[in-house]
């Protein structure tokens, strides 16, 4: 099974490949894609979609999923928000079998914790580092994809 997970912010899009080993592990790498500021919106869009297109396609990807903004967000990005719509569109008219969009709640859910404790894995440095070696030198974006993957690919944290 080969997973993707997706953070975007309004000039980047940050995410996550995993390929589940025999003995239920799994590798990952973490990469990103700069939206050209330079493009007009629409052509943001599309530049994007085409290379999700191209890294599914030529990953096999077959999972996905998706971390959206906060409906209470203080400060909402509607660039942020558009990409979010396109890539949600490309996940449902792609090769994709299977793909969740998640939130702080939903994620939290997923893996059996409050709320404030998977913000708190994000925010804080070191909280995962026994699970993810990198993790104190990752961006918040990087860590929210690899805690998506880590939920796609059947991860838990322990109690």
């Amino acid at each position: 099974m080969r997973c993707i997970a997706i953070r975007v912010s309004p000039s980047e899009i940050f995410y996550a490949i995993g390929e589940a080993d025999r003995d239920d592990s799994y590798e990952y790498s973490l990469e990103s894609i700069i939206v050209p500021k330079i493009l007009e919106i629409p052509d943001r869009l599309s530049y994007v979609r085409n290379v999700l297109q191209s890294i599914v396609t030529e990953q096999k990807i077959t999972y996905a999923g998706l971390r959206l903004s906060e409906g209470n967000a203080q400060s909402q990005s509607i660039d942020r928000i558009y990409l979010e719509g396109v890539i949600q569109e490309f996940f449902s008219n792609s090769s994709i079998e299977v793909y969740q969009t998640f939130r702080i709640p939903s994620l939290a859910a997923k893996i059996n914790k409050k709320s404030s404790e998977v913000k708190q894995w994000i925010k804080d440095g070191k909280m995962l580092d026994e699970y993810f070696d990198e993790w104190s030198t990752l961006k918040v974006e990087k860590r929210e994809a690899l805690l998506i993957l880590h939920v796609l690919m059947g991860g838990d944290f322990g109690e």
